[in-house]
């Protein structure tokens, strides 16, 4: 769970948060472990996804929201 805390937050806000109550709500969201194989189909989905050439064909009022700090997907991968 501790990765899973560090992947998730800031470190700013996992310093600040009362940890015992951190704890108990990542093992409330989390319950137990997903297979192997549905993490990896997880893993594959998250690297492979790709939607910057279909932008331009979205017509429709759209926000695009880039991360500056985010963990999981790095600001530079947004671009």
């Amino acid at each position: 769970l501790d990765a899973l805390t560090r992947l998730l937050y800031p470190p700013e806000f996992s310093m600040s948060a009362d940890q015992e109550a951190m704890a108990k709500r990542m093992a409330e969201m989390v319950g137990k472990p997903a297979p192997k194989a549905t993490q990896q189909k997880q893993l594959r989905a998250i690297f492979g996804h790709r939607a910057a050439r279909r932008l331009p064909t979205l017509d429709v009022p759209t926000l695009v929201v880039q991360p500056q700090r985010d963990v999981l997907v790095r600001p530079a991968h947004s671009e």
